[in-house]
């Protein structure tokens, strides 16, 4: 059977080249794609009509495969006053779509507690820090977003979301 491994692409992709996967985040879908020299393709709901398997059975053998490849991934955690902010590195380009496999959500959860916001401007950019962290440091790191959405190449999102088990996550309210 053919690896796939999740990860995140624009949700203007689900209709313009039909690809399989639920939304994650406002204008973020979850994709799978198999990787071919150097390269990866996504899967298409053509492509999951003609398999064996449902989309979510796909996807947890996605995520154990994609669990398994740590060469190069780091889960990094600081600590600026009154806040805690991790992200993930990885030479991959998997570091965003990170953020489902158990052993990240569950540092994450242990660091910055079960509800956290997060930042997703591409597939290879993340960053995660906890809900209480001061309105100065989300007011940065939104704006950090959104550069980095304006100025990456695989971009998904400029908005800081809310992380939820339950998709779609939310776009953070900084008013309440």
């Amino acid at each position: 059977m053919t690896s796939r491994l999740p990860q995140f692409y624009p949700a203007a992709w689900k209709e313009e080249f039909g690809l399989a996967g639920p939304v994650f985040a406002p204008g973020v879908c979850l994709g799978l794609v198999e990787r071919q020299d150097g390269a990866y393709s996504f899967l298409t709901s053509d492509h999951l009509a003609r398999l064996d398997r449902n989309f979510d059975e796909l996807l947890s053998l996605g995520i154990s495969t994609l669990g398994a490849l740590t060469q190069g991934v780091e889960l990094h955690v600081a600590k600026p006053p009154g806040a805690t902010v991790a992200w993930v590195t990885a030479e991959d380009n998997f570091a965003s779509v990170r953020i489902l496999l158990p052993q990240v959500m569950s540092k994450l959860q242990s660091a910055l507690g079960k509800g956290f916001l997060f930042s997703i401007p591409s597939r290879d950019l993340c960053l995660f820090w906890n809900i209480g962290a001061p309105r100065a440091l989300t007011q940065k790191h939104a704006q950090e977003a959104s550069d980095d959405f304006d100025s990456e190449e695989y971009n998904l999102t400029p908005h800081v979301l809310v992380f939820s088990n339950d998709w779609p996550c939310a776009v953070y309210d900084a008013a309440g």
